[in-house]
């Protein structure tokens, strides 16, 4: 064993520094600093209410942040019933459904909340321990990883406040290194924080762009009705499938391995996800395309998901590919019609894609359904100078994105570097 290192059940960490379980991190001057939320039979819908006290749901809880979509209340009377169950500003919860021991910190929206049944609170003894490098630690990969370990479930994935008790952190007992480590990894945070900012202003002046674009074109005076509403004068509408050439590939036998020995790209629905398609994760070969019923698509295509979560998100094809049948290839036919053009129109579309679908489970789209949709058609060289100013938009978004995993990549790097003390940070001299 390296000098200045120990081995623990968690591996091997500094001298200097403990295995704490979450039992010990825990303000014991709190009873209730490590609980979970009620009984789902002593907070039921009828107890919501739409103001009062906030109740912090499942759906809230991110992996490493708060989401604040979902919101319900429920009255001060019955938050002070339940009050082992409030958790406050500051403070972790994690969560003990799928994915388990996911956490995040309670924002300072409110002066308390109401937890959820599948909520846990963790109030950490901040006299001894940085609440931060806690919760820092607990989001790591190794921590999910042993949560995960101790969920039970066959369908979905659970664990409770006894496993999630005895659960182990790396952490220095210098407290000012736990603070300088805490700050470093928060940093980098606040930093993808910002590129997320920057990417929903981008997704909202791109939807404002494709509203305003997509309807109204470019310098009209003149408009007149259409069945898709008011549109320019000089505008046309029509079906996606007079314009277009569309057809849904297939997929080779699996059993026949000469199909998927080779180098062309197979596009599967979760594959098409409302931006350029340039890879994929699975190739077949020219005899599977010639045998079987999956296509060659050529680049620049339009590529549609029919079926499962995906359902109705567009694509834009930048490389020759084929695809298996849940995809459906779309491709002007028309020299009066870019396929970009298509591509953001479909984009706009995919709200009435989904209204279309049929089936009481996942989402399922068709052929014909694609082909029905009615599109407002510019000229050309409108359809050209719309399509490049949200394409401009589009290649920020994909610096910001590319510029958002870079981060996370060193994000992820550090935490397996400072939070195991295979990296140590230098503390300022105390005067």
């Amino acid at each position: 064993m390296k000098e200045g290192y120990k081995e623990t059940t968690i591996g091997r960490i500094p001298e200097d520094w403990e295995a704490l379980t979450i039992d010990q991190l825990r303000n014991r001057s709190d009873r209730y600093s490590f609980t979970g939320g009620p009984f789902g039979s002593n907070l039921k819908a009828e107890h919501y209410t739409t103001d009062g006290v906030r109740v912090i749901q499942l759906q809230n809880i991110g992996e490493g942040k708060f989401l604040n979509e979902s919101k319900i209340f429920t009255s001060e009377e019955k938050a002070d019933e339940l009050f082992s169950c409030n958790i406050f500003p500051d403070e972790i919860i994690l969560a003990k459904m799928a994915p388990v021991a996911r956490s995040c910190k309670i924002p300072d929206f409110h002066n308390r909340y109401l937890m959820c049944s599948d909520g846990i609170r963790l109030s950490v003894d901040r006299n001894k321990f940085d609440d931060e490098f806690v919760f820092q630690a607990i989001n790591s990969e190794y921590f999910l990883r042993s949560a995960e370990s101790k969920s039970t479930g066959t369908t979905r994935a659970r664990i409770g406040l006894s496993e999630l008790r005895e659960l182990t952190i790396g952490i220095p007992k210098n407290k000012s290194e736990q603070s300088k480590i805490a700050s470093i990894l928060s940093t980098v945070d606040d930093k993808i924080d910002s590129i997320n900012q920057r990417i929903e202003e981008t997704r909202k002046l791109k939807q404002g762009l494709m509203q305003q674009l997509l309807t109204r074109g470019i310098g009209h005076s003149k408009f007149k009705d259409s069945p898709l509403g008011e549109i320019p004068e000089s505008w046309e509408v029509a079906k996606v499938g007079s314009i277009a050439q569309t057809f849904a590939g297939g997929t080779p036998n699996r059993s026949i391995r000469e199909y998927y020995s080779g180098i062309i790209p197979w596009i599967k629905s979760g594959e098409v996800r409302n931006r350029s398609i340039s890879s994929s994760e699975e190739c077949v070969t020219e005899k599977a395309i010639k045998e079987t019923a999956t296509k060659l698509i050529k680049p620049d295509s339009v590529l549609v998901a029919l079926y499962g979560a995906t359902a109705g998100n567009v694509g834009i094809l930048k490389i020759s590919a084929c695809s298996n049948q849940a995809v459906l290839a779309v491709d002007s036919i028309t020299g009066n019609v870019i396929n970009g053009f298509i591509y953001y129109m479909l984009i706009q579309a995919a709200k009435k894609l989904i209204n279309l679908t049929q089936g009481s489970g996942q989402p399922n789209l068709s052929k014909a359904i694609v082909d029905s949709i009615l599109i407002p058609i510019p000229l050309v060289e409108e359809q050209i100078k719309i399509t490049g100013i949200l394409g401009g938009v589009d290649d920020k978004l994909d610096i910001l994105q590319e510029k958002k995993a870079e981060y996370e990549q060193l994000k992820k790097g550090l935490m397996q570097q400072l939070l195991t003390g295979k990296i140590r940070v230098k503390l300022s001299r105390q005067l």
